[in-house]
């Protein structure tokens, strides 16, 4: 009963699109109507006449993408049973405890995230190809039981039939997004759209708050209280753990791969600082701001529900869920085999990488310095000199050119000092035979030749508390580091590697041929990025009452930047393939890559200093009227 009055209503709202968008061409089409009959002429009736052909053109359009709209069956490494009879075992006793058929097929992904879909026809009504997908980051991090709590949560979703509305409302979404941005989000037929989608999108997402919480019964049901609730502290942890191991660890040398991904990872996980963290992270649930346009209940509230359930006697053994795989080496070798087919990355072992990126970043950080002094007009610094400026406590001196006038002092001084850091680091490499060896409590442990670990950081530190430069500089010069050591920021690739400073100067919303775009501008050049239907769609109505803008702005800010560089909505166009740019009010003209875009800046939502960071880069190339 609840399946069918979900689908009812969901099918009612789809129709509703099609209600509204035929009522606008009825009322323009009578006004063109009586234009004609009453002899009216001239610019209003063509305007109007236009507005017809257009809002017709894009309603046709929407209407086909809504024909074409079905969801793509999963990507990833797919898991046979004759391959794997352990996991398919168990997901089919799993879907007969909760009363529903198995999936067709399995599939493994390089996410931490599991999913169900199905390919279900005639609005949902009959039922279609069923998929489910596990994330290989949480075969590594969660145990057995945990894993069974997250299939029964998913296999849930088959037994309640969720699956089969996606279809319905996803077309929705489609055909409302492209709507929105045809029309334009500030006209008003456009803002008419906007408010029915902002409608559409909280009933359909309070339907699916209300399915995450009847597949989370089902968790609980199959892998019990604790299991339950531990896996909902776990995944998060796991999550920004996953995270940060892709953007500090894996791909911090340009045009490489590391030919372990999966076991750097499990590596990463066991090491005694990431579990301390993860232990923090597990105790401390991350807080949500809450939205009546989430599809999921807040975190917390979901831990509540299930430790708010009596005790039920079912044990966690702690087992990791890598046993629900035979041979989980060979498969997750396969899964990142089937990641980079195809792509140029060359496959090196951790070692390389962390040796590589190691000095990469020390000699990068170390030419900051000398090119914000020489912006400065300071000259060239020498490593005494940086040191000298910091034991001053002048290292605002040092970073000027990448900070604001008001960047607080303790952000200032951890900034200079890192880069200082970097500097005594990637002088002992070059002079004392200092290299980097693996450690995933950090990004790199620095040793000297016989393998004893270097406290750089811890001599800076007393260096700056004890108020002398010359002591370090007497420490480093004994160990054959001149005083004048310096990094000419010409024989440094920036692109090769990570800066310890920001390398996003400023994000901006802007809006070319009614078409919303996101500027990102740093230090590798600007980055342009459109939302697609569905990105745009839900970052613009999640806050729609607000500024769909500033929205846009803060979901593009949120996303790491080697994400975003993969991005296929996202055009990057270094600083020597721009060319001139002219600011007047809003208005913005560029000339990326030899062709010329204008665009209307929206000033409420720009994030940092959009001129400055662009005047840093083009200098004269920059006009501002």
């Amino acid at each position: 009963m609840k399946f069918v009055a979900r689908a009812v209503l969901a099918v009612s709202l789809l129709l509703g699109v099609y209600v509204l968008a035929a009522g606008v061409l009825a009322l323009l089409g009578l006004a063109v109507y009586e234009g004609v009959v009453h002899g009216v002429a001239g610019a209003l009736l063509s305007k109007v006449g236009g507005l017809l052909i257009f809002v017709g053109l894009a309603l046709g359009r929407a209407f086909w993408l809504f024909r074409k709209a079905r969801g793509k069956e999963p990507s990833g490494l797919l898991i046979t049973p004759d391959e794997q009879p352990g996991l398919w075992a168990e997901v089919h006793s799993i879907a007969e405890t909760v009363g529903t058929r198995a999936p067709d097929a399995i599939r493994l992904v390089p996410e931490v995230n599991a999913s169900v879909w199905e390919n279900a026809r005639f609005l949902g009504l009959v039922s279609g190809r069923r998929v489910l997908t596990v994330g290989a980051p949480l075969v590594l991090g969660l145990s057995r039981q945990q894993m069974r709590s997250v299939l029964a949560h998913e296999l849930g979703h088959y037994s309640h039939r969720h699956t089969a509305m996606t279809p319905v409302v996803y077309r929705g979404h489609v055909t409302l997004a492209h709507l929105v941005q045809s029309l334009g989000a500030t006209t008003l037929l456009g803002r008419l759209f906007s408010a029915y989608g902002r409608l559409y999108l909280r009933v359909t997402r309070s339907i699916t708050r209300r399915q995450e919480i009847e597949a989370d019964e089902w968790s609980h049901r199959v892998a019990g209280r604790a299991a339950s609730a531990g896996a909902m502290r776990e995944v998060p942890a796991i999550d920004m753990m996953w995270s940060h191991f892709l953007e500090s660890h894996a791909f911090r040398v340009a045009g490489v791969r590391p030919d372990a991904l999966f076991a750097g990872f499990e590596s990463l996980l066991a090491s005694p600082e990431r579990q301390r963290q993860m232990q923090e992270l597990r105790s401390t649930p991350p807080e949500e701001e809450l939205s009546i346009y989430d599809s999921h209940p807040s975190l917390r509230s979901r831990i509540a529900y299930f430790e708010s359930q009596p005790e039920d006697g079912i044990s966690d053994d702690g087992v990791p869920a890598t046993e629900l795989l035979a041979g989980a080496d060979r498969v997750l070798g396969a899964l990142e085999t089937e990641m980079f087919a195809g792509s140029d990355l060359e496959p090196r072992p951790w070692s390389w990488i962390v040796e590589t990126g190691g000095i990469q970043r020390a000699r990068h950080n170390a030419s900051l310095l000398v090119s914000a002094t020489a912006d400065a007009g300071a000259g060239a610094a020498t490593l005494y000199d940086a040191v000298r400026v910091l034991v001053r406590d002048d290292g605002r001196r040092l970073i000027r050119p990448f900070i604001s006038p008001d960047t607080p002092s303790d952000h200032v001084e951890a900034v200079a000092r890192g880069l200082v850091t970097d500097a005594v680091t990637a002088a002992l490499v070059e002079h004392c035979g200092a290299h980097f060896k693996v450690d995933w409590d950090t990004e790199g442990a620095l040793v000297d030749g016989a393998g004893e670990p270097i406290d750089v950081r811890g001599l800076v530190a007393a260096a700056v508390e004890g108020r002398s430069a010359d002591w370090l500089m007497q420490i480093l010069e004994s160990e054959g580091v001149p005083s004048s050591y310096s990094v000419d920021p010409s024989t440094v690739d920036r692109s090769a590697a990570h800066a310890d400073v920001p390398v996003v100067h400023s994000v901006a919303a802007c809006v070319s041929w009614r078409r919303l775009r996101v500027l990102v501008v740093g230090d590798h050049g600007i980055l342009v990025k459109r939302l697609g239907l569905g990105e745009g769609f839900a970052a613009a109505l999640r806050h729609g009452r607000t500024d769909p803008y500033l929205t846009a702005v803060h979901h593009v800010a949120s996303i790491p930047m080697p994400r975003l560089l993969e991005d296929r909505r996202a055009t990057l166009v270094p600083w020597d393939r721009v060319g001139s740019a002219r600011i007047s009010g809003r208005r913005l003209a560029l000339a990326l890559d030899g062709r010329n875009h204008r665009m209307k800046v929206q000033p409420q939502a720009v994030a940092g200093d959009l001129v400055g960071s662009l005047q840093l880069h083009l200098g004269e190339r920059l006009a501002v009227a």
